[in-house]
């Protein structure tokens, strides 16, 4: 089992909001059952009971979200993925390596003009198929990389899919699982380059930064600003 999807917290935000629906415990943990066989997930006894308790949450939350969908309270259904044994905390401290520097100086770059309405990236060839982190705290890794990939192709024309794991192995100044700044891995990019998903590898863990690849790696960076928070324009 490896599904590739985004790492949505959505599914297990069960525990935010009272559902409609309450689901009966033998219904529950048959839906348990057949989906842990589906995601290949296996649990000690210790750990069941937490898991199918986290898991029966989800599936209110589901039900309960997708009910709303159908009177139109909501814009959007949902469905259960690969994280659905976890609760909205446990999804967090497992998947968000988010470490904001309020200390850092920033440059910060506003629209000059109008923008459109709306656009879709996906259709313009901008954007690489979703990857998946792991058990891994690096969505700073995957955020660098997909700014960097998109605007590296409105420049030159060019998809190419950069390398996570490089940052994660060799950005010292970010925590590799242990979370990071995307401000960092520009200035690591900056510096040293960075290579394609092809010749650095993801894997999920914090290893030691294959020195070798580096003078491979593309110039994909050469400066980088960050929007303001909260600020459309």
């Amino acid at each position: 089992m490896f599904v590739r999807v985004a790492v949505l917290a959505v599914l297990v935000a069960a525990a935010s909001a009272a559902p409609l629906f309450t689901t009966e415990p033998a219904e529950a943990e048959e839906l348990f059952g057949k989906w842990a066989e589906m995601h290949n997930k296996q649990y000690s006894n210790g750990d069941y009971a937490a898991r199918l308790a986290a898991f029966s949450a989800n599936v209110d939350f589901v039900k309960s979200h997708n009910a709303e969908e159908a009177l139109g309270l909501q814009t959007y259904t949902v469905t259960l993925n690969e994280y659905a044994d976890l609760t909205a905390k446990e999804f967090a401290a497992i998947y968000n390596g988010f470490k904001y520097d309020a200390n850092r100086v920033r440059n910060e770059v506003y629209l000059n003009g109008t923008a459109a309405a709306s656009v879709d990236w996906r259709t313009k060839g901008a954007v690489t198929p979703v990857k998946n982190q792991g058990q891994c705290g690096s969505c700073w890794s995957f955020s660098t990389t997909g700014s960097t990939e998109g605007a590296y192709f409105l420049k030159h024309r060019t998809l190419m899919s950069f390398s996570e794991q490089e940052l994660v192995d060799c950005d010292k100044v970010d925590s590799g699982c242990n979370g990071g700044l995307m401000d960092n891995a520009f200035d690591f990019i900056m510096a040293n380059n960075i290579n394609t998903e092809k010749q650095y590898p993801y894997k999920g863990v914090t290893g030691s930064c294959n020195t070798r690849m580096e003078a491979k790696g593309t110039n994909a960076v050469s400066t980088h600003a960050d929007v303001p928070a909260s600020k459309e324009e």
